[in-house]
């Protein structure tokens, strides 16, 4: 098998991807360290975890939007990372910052059940020796 044959290169293409679609790095590198446990979960199934990576974040509705739950707003000119401080009907409190949920363009969260979602049959716990 090549390189580019290799399912490593699924994984590498999803990373690059991450670079194009979002703009806040500290929600990138949490997006990678997913992966990096995936990765630890089935170390020897890379395939697995390349097919996994698409669900590792998850785009939510306004109204799903949870206290105390870290999420990534993307706003037209900034996109905000960390936890929902406080959640009204019409805003979310983000670091000290009140967004209204009409300025939301896009709120993403970062999926760490992906495995038991995708491959629940690959979930089994680990004993640390």
């Amino acid at each position: 098998m090549s390189y580019w044959e290799n399912e490593f290169v699924g994984i590498l293409d999803y990373i690059d991807s991450l670079f194009v679609r979002y703009r806040n790095m500290e929600f990138i590198a949490d997006v990678i360290r997913e992966a990096s446990l995936l990765r630890k979960r089935v170390p020897i199934l890379p395939g697995i975890v390349a097919m996994c990576l698409g669900s590792v974040t998850k785009e939510i509705k306004p109204e799903e939007i949870e206290q105390a739950q870290k999420y990534l707003f993307v706003l037209e000119e900034e996109e905000i990372y960390g936890v929902a401080e406080k959640v009204s009907g019409d805003s979310v409190s983000v670091s000290g910052k009140k967004i209204g949920k009409n300025m939301i363009i896009k709120t993403v969260k970062i999926n760490a059940s992906t495995l038991e979602e995708i491959w629940p049959t690959l979930v089994y716990e680990v004993k640390e020796r």
